[in-house]
């Protein structure tokens, strides 16, 4: 009897083990620098009811058709906008607020700072004064530390869930627009797509950093990764859409430092005579004139609204959907984030949860107890 409470005493203690499992987390050393150009690109939704089709022509027969946005809705687009400047990408697989300007994963730099540097180069490698060695190694590292720097990854290990979130600027919190989100892993022979989505909730409070309304997400579990140990390529991209409206964007010059758009927009008002109104107004005489009801409704004289053109006048349409990449910015293009899959070491235990983790207390030391009577 002795040897069957012993035995089963070791059996019920084996099963619980403390686990002390390792979570994904976020490496933040730096952050990837990016010129900060002096740009901005906003995005408008605007509603069905409130676009206006232009019809135009100069000979009676060649229509030329274009949208805009009414009058009103142009008043308004401030309530339904979104807007990119600078180097941003628009959405990042890494988030953007870190604890401090250091450890934020997505840092910029304006111009000046270049020119600051470059200026010390130029004064210590000898051009503008005496050459300085050391300092200008120094200034050397400065200027690749600030263009290069140290990109944050995840790192996970096998069996873990991950969890990743980054910056979403171009969210519509609007009913009417639809938002997918997509996360890609890539390398060591494998390319898988996970759905992603955007945090609606309030902020969520993680051992990487607060998870922000409108970040994007995604939250994997490890059957739906099942990586082998390496490094990956991790982006995130955005499809938006609307079967209630369509969106405008502008592209704005700020500023003459950084890169600029060779190909700026802008919103400009745009009045044209509505050719149905002469119809119209035609059709109300003939019907005078013959002493008949004329109920037709009249149409607007001028079509008066807001349309984006380009620096040569020319109009450009709006776009019934948008699409945004983690790897791909306003003026260029930027590298995948990396996930590191680290090996789990064979003699990590495996985990329970804590629950039946205090039943195997509870069962183990009952055992414990009854062999001691037994004893005695």
């Amino acid at each position: 009897m002795l040897r069957t409470y012993q035995f089963g005493t070791i059996i019920v203690l084996s099963m619980f083990v403390y686990v002390d499992v390792a979570l994904a987390g976020l490496i933040r050393n730096g952050g990837r620098g990016s010129l900060t150009a002096q740009t901005e690109n906003p995005y408008y939704f605007v509603e069905n009811k409130d676009l206006i089709e232009y019809r135009t022509t100069s000979n009676g027969t060649d229509f030329d058709v274009f949208t805009g946005m009414s009058v009103s809705a142009f008043n308004n687009r401030g309530r339904n906008s979104n807007t990119i400047g600078g180097g941003s990408p628009g959405i990042t697989a890494v988030p953007t607020n870190g604890p401090s300007p250091d450890t934020n994963c997505n840092g910029s730099y304006d111009q000046s700072e270049v020119d600051s540097i470059q200026d010390d180069i130029d004064f210590f490698g000898g051009s503008t004064g005496p050459f300085n060695e050391e300092e200008l190694i120094k200034a050397e590292n400065r200027l690749n530390d600030l263009e290069n720097g140290s990109p944050c990854a995840w790192e996970i290990t096998e069996g873990e869930d991950f969890t990743a979130f980054g910056q979403f600027n171009v969210f519509f919190d609007n009913p009417l627009v639809d938002t997918s989100i997509l996360w890609n892993i890539s390398g060591n022979g494998v390319n898988k797509t996970l759905a992603g989505s955007v945090n609606t909730d309030p902020n969520r409070t993680t051992p990487d950093g607060e998870i922000r309304f409108g970040n994007v997400v995604l939250d994997a579990l490890w059957e739906n990764l099942n990586l082998l140990p390496g490094e990956y390529n991790l982006s995130v991209s955005a499809s938006i859409s609307s079967n209630a409206g369509t969106f405008f964007s502008e592209r704005k010059n700020l500023g003459n430092e950084g890169t600029q758009f060779s190909d700026p927009t802008q919103l400009r008002f745009r009045s044209e005579f509505n050719e149905a109104y002469f119809d119209w107004e035609q059709r109300k005489y003939e019907a005078e004139q013959a002493g008949e009801a004329f109920n037709e409704p009249e149409p607007p004289r001028y079509f008066e609204g807001y349309v984006v053109e380009d620096d040569s006048r020319r109009v450009v349409e709006p776009s019934s959907s948008l699409f945004f990449s983690s790897t791909t910015s306003l003026l260029q293009g930027f590298s995948a984030e990396t996930l590191i899959v680290k090996a789990r070491e064979n003699q990590d235990p495996i985990a329970v949860s804590a629950p039946a983790s205090g039943v195997f207390i509870m069962v183990g030391a009952y055992m414990i107890l009854l062999r001691q009577r037994f004893i005695k």
